[in-house]
């Protein structure tokens, strides 16, 4: 039951885009009769979670259609038959839509059940049902209820999907989710003056009552599978993990999916919106008129000192991640949940030493700072500098600190133990000069070797950057512009404080061979909370592909 349902919500928003956002034949105005005037809408239902409206259909299938790859073939045959086939209505009927009108729909709960409602345009309401039921060929039996006139097909289970006629506007759905939204959507939202991109709305009752409960109750029963998870394998080794407490780890991680959802919570309304270029398709996640108190200084506004690091990352970056701080945010130490993380394996001398050594880095860095994953291995840590030697200082001393228990454990474990760090001098002595270290591991048997991981540090005027490079000489990391990134890069506004770049293909979501670039970026501007998504065309071509797979 669970999968046939999760089958027909699929293939229904996969015809709201198909058929509400397909190009089609227009077909020549013809004189229609005149007909009684048509009801006031009624009220909005509670059990309405979520809105979908899609205006200008065509315009955006014309732009979404070529990002799908070959899923996109899937969906070339003309709108209206298609919408005629989703409907069970047949391909006679296929020239009774209007796709001059907004396509719409809504995810509607029912009996604590959530089902999707959609709502196509009609020419005429009453000559769809007339052709429907009457004469010779007639498919379908209609049946009056309440303000809906249902059209019941031979063998179909009305239960599960039904169609029903309101006015002039056909809806599709469960016929309890129609019966509580039906009215609302044909007489209500169908015929609302609609404009810019496809978008699903969720209102302020409906986050707090139904969304944010779900997220929270999903989120337990994740986190209850995660805390067996760490406790079996605890036990299976007989000791704690490598690297912190699983209770620890998972209170903190609960703080923040608490915040979260409390931000979540306090919107007035949520809007999801579509956007199509010719290069990729983006996702809007806009929150309006939450509380963004605590976000404020995680999440400040751009400044016009602002500099973009992700544009001068290597090309070769498969995952990258700027965050940008505050001008006037405080300078801090290491983060208390740090030191919880680690309990008693962490040594009060040591967690003050660490404490200082993070301070200095703090001070010493700019606002912006950014974190890349290189094709080879290479992890690269680069960010803007306020005072250089401080920088140069503090970074030497972190090397320390992370070769030493408890930090050094995770790679312990894998590497085998540390037989001694060391730094390079550079000949020259020159204070900006790179700083290398040397850091060897006995490594684990059967390995017959141990392992090097070499790490230079570049500080100069306004930059610094650290390469972390296993068995091989700390590599140089020139810029390597690449026009695909930079488009994608523009479209998600990344002067927003977190922006992140991943390359799906490089992590298995995509088919090797050529990057599939996905792009985020997330701030707030007074009370508006917007995370923006962006994915390439052979991103989304790939995605696209494994929902239909």
């Amino acid at each position: 039951m669970r999968r046939s349902r999760w089958m027909f919500v699929s293939s229904t928003l996969a015809a709201v885009l198909v058929a509400g956002i397909a190009p089609g034949c227009r077909r020549a105005e013809q004189p229609r009769e005149a007909r009684p005037a048509i009801e006031e809408p009624p009220a909005r239902p509670a059990e309405l979670v979520a809105e979908i409206v899609v205006p200008r259909a065509g315009e955006a299938w014309t732009a979404i259609r070529p990002l799908l790859g070959a899923a996109g073939a899937f969906f070339a045959v003309g709108p209206e038959l298609s919408l005629s086939s989703l409907f069970g209505m047949g391909p006679l009927a296929a020239g009774s839509f209007d796709l001059s009108r907004p396509v719409v729909g809504g995810v509607v709960v029912v009996a604590g059940s959530p089902s999707l409602v959609v709502a196509a345009p009609l020419v005429s309401g009453p000559e769809l049902v007339a052709r429907l039921t009457t004469g010779a060929s007639a498919t379908h039996t209609a049946r009056k209820a309440g303000a809906l006139l249902h059209l019941d097909a031979a063998g179909e289970r009305r239960a599960e999907r039904s169609i029903a006629v309101i006015d002039d506007v056909v809806l599709l759905g469960p016929a309890a989710a129609l019966a509580v939204a039906g009215p609302y959507l044909g007489r209500g939202l169908a015929r609302a003056p609609a404009s810019g991109p496809p978008a699903l709305v969720l209102r302020g009752p409906a986050l707090r009552e139904r969304v944010v409960p779900a997220l929270r109750a999903a989120w337990q029963r994740r986190r209850d599978a995660l805390a067996q998870s760490a406790h079996a394998l605890e036990q299976a080794r007989g000791r704690p993990a490598d690297f912190a407490e699983p209770e620890v780890l998972l209170a903190a991680v609960d703080s923040v999916v608490g915040e979260v959802l409390s931000v979540v919570e306090s919107a007035q309304e949520a809007r999801i919106e579509l956007v199509a270029d010719k290069d990729h398709v983006r996702f809007e996640l806009r929150l309006l008129g939450a509380r963004l108190e605590n976000a404020a200084r995680l999440l400040p506004t751009a400044s016009a000192e602002s500099r973009e690091l992700l544009t001068e990352l290597p090309a070769s970056a498969v995952f990258s991640l700027r965050t940008r701080r505050g001008a006037d945010a405080p300078s801090t130490g290491l983060p208390p949940f740090v030191q919880d993380l680690f309990g008693d394996r962490l040594p009060p001398a040591t967690a003050r030493a660490v404490d200082s050594t993070w301070a200095a880095l703090d001070r010493a860095r700019g606002s912006e700072q950014a974190l890349a994953l290189l094709e080879d291995g290479t992890v690269m840590w680069t960010g803007t500098v306020v005072d250089g030697p401080a920088l140069r200082t503090a970074i030497g001393e972190a090397v320390r600190h992370a070769a030493r228990p408890p930090f050094v454990e995770p790679f312990t474990a894998r590497l085998g133990r540390v037989l001694d760090v060391r730094e390079e001098r550079s000949a020259s002595g020159s204070g900006t000069a790179p700083r290398r270290f040397r850091v060897r591991f006995a490594g684990q048997p059967p390995a017959a070797s141990g392992t090097t991981v070499h790490v230079t540090a570049h500080v100069e005027a306004e930059r610094f950057t650290v390469l972390l490079a296993p068995d091989r000489s700390a590599p140089t990391v020139p810029s390597s512009p690449d026009p695909a990134r930079a488009s994608l890069l523009r479209a998600i506004e990344p002067s927003r404080a977190v922006a992140a770049l991943v390359d799906l293909a490089a992590f298995g979501a995509a088919p090797r061979g050529s990057p599939a670039l996905c792009a985020l970026a997330l701030g707030r501007d007074a009370d508006e909370l917007r995370l923006t998504v962006a994915l390439s065309s052979r991103a989304s071509a790939a995605l696209t592909r494994g929902v239909f797979e």
